[in-house]
C-alpha cells in the first residue's frame, strides 16, 4: 500500500504484478521478480523493483534523487554491502545489458529450486560469473571454486554463501566500494545521499550480518522487514492511511 500511495503522490507508475509466473517456471515465488522485470521493463526507462515486505518510510525522497546520480554506464543497481548484498530492492534500466544480467541471474541458480532464498544466492552467483567474464565479454578469469548454494538453512548457510561471494569478489579485484563495473553498480550507503533503497531494520537479529550503516536509519527511504509492528511503526503506512493516500486509496 505504501508503494502504491508513494507512486501516486509522485506521478510514477506502480505495478503490482500478481501474474502466476511460478505455474510456468515451477520455482519458488521469489523467482517471479525476474520474469516480471523482463515483462515490464520494455515499457519504462528505469524500474525500481521492491520486494513485497519493503515499505516506504520517507516519501519525500524521489526516485530521481537516485537516478540523477547514476553513471551513464550503470544498468543494474543494487545496494553495496561489505558482506552479501540483498537482492530485494534494485534499479534496472531498459537496456540489453540488463536483460543479459537477468538471464544470468536465472541461469546461475537453476539447481537451487528447493532452498527458500535461492533467488538471493542466485544473485550472488550471477554477479560472480558476471565479473569473472567482465560482463560476459571475455573468457573466465579464474575458476570459481565455491558456489553460493547453502545446503541448510540458518546462520551457517548464510555465512558460507557470504564468504564465497565476498572472498571471490575480492579475488576478482572487486572489493566493496570498487564494484561499479560492466554495467552493474552498488549504491554505497556510507557515502551517498539518499543513503539507499533497501534497508533491513536495525536490530540485533540483523546486526550479526550487516554493519549498522547498512541498516535502516531514521529518515531513510524504505524499511525492509517481516515484522508487522516494525512495518506500522517505521513506515509511512499509518500516515498514508490516515489521509487515505490524499483521496487516492485503491480498491484493494
Amino acid at each position: 500500500y505504501t508503494k502504491f500511495c508513494y507512486a501516486k503522490q509522485h506521478g510514477y507508475t506502480f505495478v503490482l504484478d500478481t501474474f502466476g509466473y511460478s505455474k510456468h517456471h515451477k520455482r519458488l515465488l521469489m523467482w517471479n521478480r525476474i520474469p516480471s522485470a523482463k515483462k515490464h521493463l520494455p515499457h519504462y526507462d528505469w524500474i525500481l523493483y521492491l520486494d513485497s515486505d519493503i515499505l516506504i518510510a520517507n516519501a519525500a525522497i524521489r526516485l530521481e534523487d537516485f537516478i540523477r546520480q547514476f553513471d551513464p554506464e550503470w544498468r543494474v543497481v543494487f545496494m553495496e554491502s561489505v558482506k552479501g548484498f540483498n537482492s530485494g530492492g534494485f534499479f534496472i534500466k531498459n537496456d540489453p545489458v540488463s536483460y543479459q544480467f537477468l538471464e544470468s541471474w536465472w541461469r546461475h541458480s537453476k539447481d537451487t529450486y528447493s532452498w527458500l532464498y535461492n533467488d538471493q544466492v542466485g544473485a550472488w552467483d550471477a554477479v560472480l560469473a558476471w565479473f569473472n567474464t567482465k560482463g560476459g565479454k571475455a573468457p573466465a578469469q579464474r575458476t570459481i571454486s565455491c558456489k553460493c548454494q547453502p545446503i541448510e538453512t540458518g546462520a551457517r548457510a548464510w555465512k558460507s554463501s557470504i564468504d564465497c561471494y565476498v572472498n571471490t569478489m575480492n579475488a576478482l579485484g572487486a572489493p566493496a566500494g570498487q564494484r561499479n563495473k560492466y554495467g552493474l553498480a552498488f549504491w554505497d550507503a556510507s557515502r551517498m545521499q539518499p543513503r539507499g533503497f533497501n534497508f533491513f531494520d536495525n536490530v540485533e537479529a540483523t546486526r550479526w550480518l550487516w554493519p549498522e550503516h547498512e541498516l535502516h536509519h531514521e529518515q531513510d527511504f524504505v524499511i525492509h522487514t517481516h515484522v508487522l509492528k516494525v512495518m506500522m511503526d517505521k513506515s509511512q503506512y499509518r500516515a498514508m492511511m490516515a489521509t487515505k493516500c490524499n483521496g487516492l486509496m485503491p480498491d484493494w
